[in-house]
C-alpha cells in the first residue's frame, strides 16, 4: 500500500510540474500594443525645443507604411532651416523609436514618449543630447 500511495504522490508532484511550467508569476505581463496606442502619436504637435533660438516647434507623425512605422517630420515648424524627414516605430505602448536622424548635421538617434497627451523627444547624437516637448496636438 506505501508503494502505490507514494507512485501516485509523484505522479500528482509531476502532473503539477507540467502543468504549471510555463507560468511565471515574477515575470510581468508583456505589453501588447494596440492600433490606439499608434493612433495617439498620430498628428501635428507644437511645442517647444531646447537646441534652437526659433520660438516654437512642431512635430508631424503619421502613419508609415507597417503597424509600427511612422513617418515623421522634425522641427517642421516655419522659418526652421533644417526640417528633417525621419521614420520611426512604436517598441512599446507610449515609445516610438527613431533609429536615424541627425543632430547638428551629424548622425544621431531619437526617442518620442508620450504620457498624459504630451509628446517627449529626445535626439542624441555626437556626445549631445536635445529634448523638446510637444503638448498642443493640432
Amino acid at each position: 500500500m506505501y508503494h502505490i500511495n507514494l507512485f501516485f504522490a509523484i505522479l500528482l508532484t509531476l502532473a503539477m510540474m507540467f502543468a504549471c511550467k510555463n507560468e511565471d508569476p515574477a515575470s510581468p505581463a508583456s505589453e501588447e500594443i494596440t492600433s490606439a496606442d499608434r493612433d495617439k502619436f498620430i498628428g501635428n504637435w507644437a511645442g517647444t525645443y531646447q537646441c534652437t533660438n526659433l520660438p516654437g516647434d512642431t512635430l508631424i507623425i503619421s502613419a508609415g507604411n507597417s503597424e509600427l512605422a511612422f513617418d515623421i517630420i522634425l522641427h517642421a515648424r516655419t522659418g526652421d532651416p533644417n526640417p528633417e524627414n525621419v521614420s520611426g516605430e512604436l517598441t512599446a505602448q507610449n515609445t516610438i523609436i527613431v533609429p536615424e536622424q541627425t543632430i547638428g548635421g551629424f548622425p544621431g538617434s531619437a526617442t518620442i514618449t508620450y504620457s498624459s497627451g504630451v509628446l517627449s523627444l529626445t535626439q542624441q547624437g555626437l556626445g549631445i543630447t536635445c529634448q523638446g516637448i510637444y503638448s498642443v496636438k493640432f
